[in-house]
């Protein structure tokens, strides 16, 4: 083999490696913005379940707190015939 023949082997080998490498980096880009879609994908569909569950427990505590509410206004209506009741016991006992 001449040292032409090698210059020409070698040529080519250097056109192929090169055909490669912009081929590998075009597909290494493209499988990026892929990942990169998916991502945004899934990011705005767990953005939006939380927003859902968020609004859920929103109600959850909304609820939670009116019965309290109305359980504490049953204890101070309790608390306030137990009261009239305690002053008349005083009364009569005097």
């Amino acid at each position: 083999m001449t040292d032409e023949d090698r210059n020409i082997i070698q040529a080519m080998l250097d056109r192929t490696v090169e055909a490669i490498a912009a081929a590998t980096r075009s597909e290494i880009k493209a499988a990026e913005e892929r990942a990169a879609g998916n991502m945004r994908g899934m990011l705005d569909r767990a953005m939006d379940a939380n927003a859902v569950n968020l609004s859920d427990l929103r109600g959850q505590l909304i609820r939670c707190l009116d019965t309290i509410e109305r359980r504490t206004e049953r204890i101070e209506t309790n608390l306030h015939a137990v009261m009239l009741q305690t002053a008349g016991l005083s009364k009569s006992l005097s």
